[in-house]
């Protein structure tokens, strides 16, 4: 994801758990697709943009890689040229002034309109959503917002539905999922923003039971230890049509349809226990990391073609120790597709599927990573 507000929450306090569902989606489908994960591909990457030093992630958009910044105190993004690797522009400059940005910003998605190139880029701390001409960015020299969105209602730092990713549809309908921010954690939100209306919301699944009047530690136990166990990386397919959520402490893939159906999923039998999530939701906020719970995906970017779903497979207590990690490969039917070994610690991917290119940050590391996929492309693409 590309993405989130959630990693930025992840470096200053610890998320949290997984799932007991023992139903594993089987690799052979009814359809005779007979796609596997032991179908496995080693890549080596190499080290690319190794002066940007300030960088949080790193998203493909076209021929340009977008950096979003850790310290944002002068800029929140930078933008270079995929093939040069050359600085093009800063985007979002911090002040107060005109054409200046003073808030917390995220990275949502890139989106091509009729051969213009956007991103879309969520406040998360003043409920907006932008959409930024890239291209016109570029050819004026500054940042070009098109669109702000309001994506909800704020009255304190706690809202009830507080967006982790979102998405834009049409006018009025945005489609996302929560953070654990949120009072009221969703798995999946339709959102109308011009009556600013929450049309659907999805309750959390795998179930899990919690006693919801516990206030002992005050809005801390919901938000730290109970809803983080439902966080998950989101993308909806180029399209439009379909939405794939990831789920970090649940070992599981899930595909919802537009109006939040779920239509297909993967769930692994490596999963949480009951009695794990029993002893994690019993601890407190001083010792539930030392809960053996595990970190499954991490972040997932999407084509219209294939779903690529970053799988870390660690105890969450783990979190700044380097491992090589996985990337599973879906379609849209959540079957599996293939592996792609990584021997890198990666948080983030972001995939340029026409150039055959996976672009990987390694957060803790501290540098960019380029793989060549292009040939794994040609072979799952047959």
């Amino acid at each position: 994801m590309k993405k989130s507000i959630l990693f930025l929450m992840l470096v200053s306090m610890v998320f949290v758990l997984s799932c007991n569902n023992r139903k594993k989606s089987s690799p052979q489908s009814a359809s005779g697709y007979s796609g596997s994960f032991d179908s496995a591909y080693s890549v080596t990457g190499r080290e690319i943009l190794k002066e940007e030093y300030n960088a949080l992630m790193l998203n493909a958009v076209d021929t340009f890689l977008l950096a979003s910044h850790r310290n944002t105190d002068k800029y929140f993004f930078t933008l270079y040229g995929s093939k040069s690797q050359q600085k093009i522009m800063q985007l979002m400059p911090y002040g107060k002034g005109p054409g200046e940005f003073s808030s917390g910003y995220a990275y949502q998605y890139a989106q091509n309109e009729d051969g213009i190139w956007y991103v879309w880029i969520l406040d998360y701390r003043r409920s907006l959503l932008y959409k930024v001409n890239i291209s016109k960015s570029v050819e004026e020299g500054k940042t070009v917002v098109e669109k702000i969105i309001k994506t909800g209602s704020r009255d304190s730092f706690f809202a009830d539905i507080d967006f982790n990713m979102v998405f834009f549809v049409d006018s009025n309908k945005l489609v996302g999922t929560t953070s654990n921010l949120s009072k009221k954690m969703k798995r999946f939100v339709v959102y109308n923003p011009i009556e600013d209306t929450v049309v659907k919301a999805v309750d959390p699944f795998p179930k899990v039971n919690y006693d919801f009047t516990k206030k002992d530690e005050g809005y801390g136990r919901l938000m730290y230890i109970y809803n983080p166990l439902f966080l998950a990386d989101f993308d909806m397919k180029p399209d439009k049509s379909l939405f794939a959520s990831a789920m970090d402490k649940f070992n599981r893939l899930d595909i919802f349809d537009i109006n939040g159906n779920v239509v297909n999923s993967y769930v692994d039998d490596d999963n949480i226990t009951e009695n794990l999530i029993n002893e994690y939701l019993a601890s407190n906020l001083d010792n539930f990391r030392n809960v053996p719970i595990k970190y499954y995906y991490a972040n997932m970017d999407v084509t219209d073609r294939f779903i690529f779903a970053l799988y870390q497979n660690r105890l969450d207590s783990a979190y700044k120790t380097s491992i090589p990690v996985k990337v599973r490969v879906f379609n849209w039917k959540a079957e599996p597709v293939c592996t792609i070994d990584i021997p890198d610690y990666l948080q983030y991917i972001s995939i340029d599927e026409d150039n055959g290119i996976l672009y990987g940050t390694s957060y803790y590391d501290e540098k960019f990573l380029k793989y060549d996929i292009k040939n794994i492309m040609d072979k799952i693409g047959e």
